[in-house]
């Protein structure tokens, strides 16, 4: 009885963490700003302060690349110098390689696109807040620019929610005919629950094993394997 009730509550633990939901903050002003979140918890994800550390780190990295690749070339002289680099024997079969990378893309796409629809359709945008203000060096061009846009965001608003739950918080674009530039304040956020994640990388996962082992049954077909003797005859 005892162990019943613990796996009860087990269960019924992982049921509530499943239950919660990843957010994916996006704030688009002068710059970009991305953070995740779960849990109560968020990491930045993109920031002006992330950039610059990762472009330092990206530097640097080359930087020692580019020392590793001379002191490389400097030890292969040595070596042709001292002796002669023996040549190489065969030539690995390139329609082979061809074929196989073929189907690893193709295996890739199929085995995303289900589970990628379930993802989608349990996916929620939430707190939208648009405020955009269109402005160019010239009355003309800010009208036709201001008509672009809304035709664009009005679109793609409508595109989102034929896919996904959409909850508008609030709305404004409008023409500026004093101002030069466009100014936009766009904040929202992305929610799927843990669960729905889980759910779709494992059936991902499973696509992509069960693609796998059809591909690998079909080569081993004794027909599969007459064709490719009799191509191999042929060449």
């Amino acid at each position: 009885m005892k162990a019943l009730l613990i796996i009860g509550i087990i269960i019924l633990v992982f049921a509530v963490l499943l239950s919660f939901s990843a957010t994916l903050y996006v704030s688009i002003t002068d710059v970009v700003r991305m953070k995740a979140g779960a849990f109560g918890l968020r990491f930045d994800i993109r920031s002006p302060e992330r950039d610059a550390k990762l472009a330092l780190k990206e530097t640097e990295r080359l930087e020692k690349k580019e020392e590793r690749a001379l002191k490389k070339k400097k030890r292969k002289k040595k070596k042709a110098k001292n002796s002669r680099t023996p040549a190489k024997e065969g030539h690995p079969k390139k329609e082979e390689a061809f074929s196989d990378t073929v189907f690893l893309i193709l295996n890739i796409i199929k085995s995303i696109f289900e589970p990628s629809k379930f993802v989608l359709r349990h996916t929620r945008l939430t707190g939208l807040c648009f405020d955009m203000s269109v402005g160019t060096d010239s009355a003309d061009k800010t009208a036709l620019t201001y008509a672009g846009i809304g035709i664009a965001v009005n679109n793609t608003l409508a595109l989102l929610k034929s896919q996904i739950k959409v909850t508008v918080k609030r709305f404004s674009l409008r023409p500026d005919f004093t101002a030069e530039h466009i100014t936009q304040d766009i904040r929202f956020k992305v929610k799927v629950r843990l669960g729905v994640i889980i759910a779709g990388g494992l059936g991902m996962l499973i696509n992509m094993i069960k693609n796998v082992f059809i591909h690998t049954k079909e080569e081993q077909t004794p027909e599969n394997g007459l064709r490719r003797e009799s191509a191999e005859a042929e060449r």
